[in-house]
């Protein structure tokens, strides 16, 4: 039926799409459609063309998401340009009801060149908009006519009943057609590992440990690992050797308490998850606590048994609160900014959260040890979807404690009670399982965390 409004009148730029399409054909205008929030986004104005695209749509296809580009994972934009994939639109937007999934829903839907474009604003996000590319808006664009009319045939030339012609020795041939070869398919986001080396040991020594707790690196490859039960921080040099450790204290914030997680900003500060205080301490010189995040403020905006966290790319500390079961933000200066999730069992809520890491798409993933599942949250704090149930298969987990993303976006994590490192590879596609246990060089007995370093190694710190 959108065929026949292929010469209907633009919107105004801004204006409110609330255009409804009956069963009958007949268009209406429903105002209670503005709660959707749809606009008239961008004007294309063009020979034989002249209509609005929905702001939907426009967003879509000027959107940003995780690619991969010369053999490599990265955020990008995923069209060349706006119209690359669908073409000029053939039709304004309009309002359906149509039946998804037995049930009766409102789809926004508009015709381009090449494709059709529906806006389902009750799906979740990442699969509001969907596309297809067949209809008569298609049959139009390439063959200009009116619908129900047959291709006009091409004529077929009559034989030339005169001699064949001699060919020209002296012409140029015309060069064969190269046919240009189908794109490589997306290769499996494998990686290979093998044991490149070990630190520490029981504690009997400087340079081991008692209970491991976080690790982190720096960008020249300096390791820096936490010691729960002796409270205290290590580093080694990148082929292992030690070079230092330290306790934190501090004169008004008092020491370090069962410390938990490391991690490492941009500036190079050394930052530490002290569980034992519930906050976040910047480490200065001469093992000096020369800031505390967390601790602070109204007791809803605290930290209270947190158990991981991580440094966002915006500078934002993003904390797996475990005692208060949500994920809290806080702003590069301290203040806090925002909880993601809520207590409970369901989508974006969290039982134990674990551990959380922050894609550079924004996307928050947060692992919750209880439920042995991994969410994730648009970068507002939305939820966006959830997977992993408990045990041992493909897709299942038993107590995931930590996350890690490499530089290219893949995401790992440690299945502490199936004793492995999980890959997350593809937009999230399990990797398939090589199961490392045990006590021997190259296996893991209880893994804790992992961290994955810019010269191409995975730490992974285990129960010891």
């Amino acid at each position: 039926m959108l065929a026949k409004l292929r010469t209907a009148s633009p919107l105004a730029d801004g204006a409110p799409g609330h255009s409804a399409h009956d069963a009958n054909g007949a268009v209406i205008e429903d105002a209670a459609l503005n709660v959707f929030g749809v606009t008239a986004a961008y004007h294309v104005n063009e020979p034989g063309i002249d209509h609005q695209v929905a702001s939907p749509f426009w967003a879509f296809m000027n959107a940003s998401d995780l690619v991969y580009e010369d053999g490599v994972f990265l955020t990008a934009s995923l069209f060349p340009s706006a119209f690359y994939a669908t073409g000029l639109p053939v039709t304004e937007a309009y309002w359906a009801q149509v039946q998804v999934d037995g049930t009766d829903k409102d789809v926004l839907i508009q015709c381009f060149e090449r494709r059709c474009l529906t806006y389902t604003p009750d799906n979740p996000l990442g699969w509001q908009v969907e596309a297809g590319n067949v209809g008569q808006h298609y049959y139009h664009w390439r063959y200009g006519q009116d619908d129900g009319a047959e291709p006009t045939p091409e004529p077929t030339a009559e034989p030339d009943p005169s001699p064949t012609a001699e060919p020209d020795p002296s012409a140029t041939p015309e060069p064969e057609p190269t046919q240009t070869p189908d794109p490589d398919p997306l290769p499996e986001a494998v990686v290979d590992y093998t044991l490149a080396a070990a630190l520490g040991g029981d504690q009997s020594d400087f340079n081991e440990f008692d209970r491991l707790g976080g690790i982190t690196t720096r960008p020249d490859g300096t390791v820096i690992v936490v010691d729960k039960m002796s409270e205290r921080v290590q580093k080694f040099s990148p082929d292992g050797s030690w070079i230092s450790s330290f306790s934190g204290t501090g004169q008004d914030n008092g020491p370090m308490e069962y410390p938990e997680d490391v991690e490492v900003d941009g500036e190079g500060r050394i930052w530490i998850l002290d569980r034992g205080n519930s906050r976040i301490v910047q480490m200065g010189v001469n093992s000096q606590v020369v800031k505390s995040i967390g601790n602070v403020g109204k007791p809803n905006l605290r930290l209270l048994d947190p158990a991981g966290f991580t440094i966002g790319p915006d500078g934002y500390f993003y904390v797996a609160d475990t005692g208060h079961r949500v994920v809290k933000v806080y702003k590069p200066d301290g203040n806090f900014a925002a909880a993601i999730g809520e207590p409970g069992t369901g989508d974006g809520q969290f039982v134990a959260p674990s551990d959380v890491v922050v894609h550079e798409s924004g996307n928050i993933i947060v692992a919750d040890q209880e439920t042995s599942r991994i969410q994730m949250f648009g970068p507002e704090g939305e939820f966006i979807f959830a997977w992993g149930t408990e045990g041992s298969g493909e897709e299942e987990f038993t107590s995931p404690t930590a996350l890690a993303l490499d530089e290219v976006g893949r995401l790992y994590i440690v299945d502490l009670g199936n004793h492995r490192i999980r890959g997350l590879h593809d937009r999230c596609r399990v990797h398939p399982d090589d199961r490392l246990e045990g006590g021997d060089p190259g296996q893991l007995n209880g893994p804790v965390d992992v961290v994955a370093d810019n010269h191409g190694k995975y730490l992974c710190r285990g129960s010891r």
